[in-house]
């Protein structure tokens, strides 16, 4: 399965390069963006999707998930990180990534 999902972000991203690059010329984070364009790509196979799905037992949120036609759950967690590299054209990070970093840790953790 991690490699429909894999695949299905990488149509998203070729098929959107344009929208993308306005993102990433300004350093704009498009995870919620990214979460409803793979949620209609997963919908479209045929999947039974849910955006911001709660956690069992938890106030936390999915991004989305969804389930097969064997009733497999597939919980699914996006993050965009932000970056500091100075490349010409992109607009200069002014603030540190270690918050962001330290965000995509915990989430990995939950």
């Amino acid at each position: 399965m991690d490699h429909i999902i894999l695949s299905l972000i990488s149509d998203i991203v070729i098929e959107n390069n344009d929208i993308i690059s306005i993102a990433i010329k300004n350093r704009n984070k498009f995870e919620g963006w990214l979460k409803f364009e793979l949620a209609n790509k997963l919908a479209k196979i045929a999947f039974d999707v849910t955006v911001e799905t709660q956690y069992a037992n938890r106030r936390d949120r999915y991004d989305l998930s969804f389930f097969d036609d064997k009733y497999n759950f597939y919980p699914i967690e996006l993050k965009t990180p932000t970056t500091n590299w100075d490349i010409i054209g992109i607009k200069k990070c002014t603030k540190p990534i270690t918050n962001n970093i330290k965000s995509i840790i915990a989430d990995t953790k939950k």
